[in-house]
């Protein structure tokens, strides 16, 4: 009797420690879109400085 209760609490912890697990994994899955996110707007910003500098250089290039 000892053992089947043992085994039972056994299986409620192996449910609990799944349970955080899936949470985990859905937390993980939303920081996985936000980085996705912050990644294409750093490469906007990035690609519109460039465009910038260029303008810059071309007309700075052209004063002289």
């Amino acid at each position: 009797m000892l053992l089947r209760y043992a085994d039972f609490i056994r299986l409620g912890g192996n449910r609990a420690a799944l349970k955080i697990a899936e949470v985990d994994l859905e937390n993980a899955k939303k920081h996985v879109v936000q980085f996705q996110e912050i990644s294409k707007a750093a490469e906007a910003a990035l690609a519109s400085l460039s465009s910038t500098y260029d303008e810059y250089k071309a007309s700075t290039e052209a004063a002289l």
